[in-house]
């Protein structure tokens, strides 16, 4: 389900994309939080697991907890940010400090520290109540951290982890 899930929201990027569509930053949030892959991510991850990762673990990634919402807000926002002039020279108009820009009229560094300081960090701490939850919550520590060091390396490192080449193309990047 969440792999179908992530597919149709490239699908609806690529739409808006191709007609040079801005919609509301609410709007693409809804679309964009889906579309950075977290919960396609963490289902791989759960799915690989075996049965430490049952039916329960499913069932609580498809609840979407404020956790996991949290790392999609944080992750699409991060890639947006950092990658907004690359986007604008390649024509790709639709991501999230555009639409902001769009939806609230000021500017490019000013719609991203706005955009960082009214959505990007609400969501911080996170409560494991169960056993059941505690093992859960370690398989889920384990995939957060290898996500925060891949966008640590893909935002901060990338000059030193490709020295010896162009800087990759956009989205192919992989962690190393």
């Amino acid at each position: 389900m969440q792999f179908k899930t992530h597919v149709k929201t490239n699908f609806d990027l690529a739409k808006w994309s191709l007609v040079y569509h801005v919609p509301s930053f609410e709007e693409y949030m809804e679309v964009g939080e889906v579309e950075v892959a977290v919960y396609a991510t963490l289902a791989s991850r759960y799915m690989s697991k075996g049965k430490m990762a049952a039916k329960e673990a499913f069932e609580w990634l498809k609840s979407r907890p404020k956790i996991v919402q949290s790392l999609c807000v944080k992750g699409r926002l991060m890639d947006d940010i950092t990658g907004f002039q690359d986007d604008i020279s390649r024509g790709y108009v639709t991501n999230a400090v555009s639409c902001y820009m769009k939806q609230y009229g000021v500017s490019g560094p000013g719609a991203c520290g706005q955009v960082v300081r009214g959505r990007a960090w609400d969501v911080t701490t996170f409560q494991v109540r169960s056993t059941y939850h505690a093992k859960l919550s370690h398989i889920f520590l384990v995939t957060y951290t290898d996500m925060g060091y891949c966008i640590s390396a893909h935002l901060n490192t990338r000059e030193r982890v490709y020295p010896w080449a162009a800087p990759p193309t956009r989205g192919l990047d992989l962690c190393l």
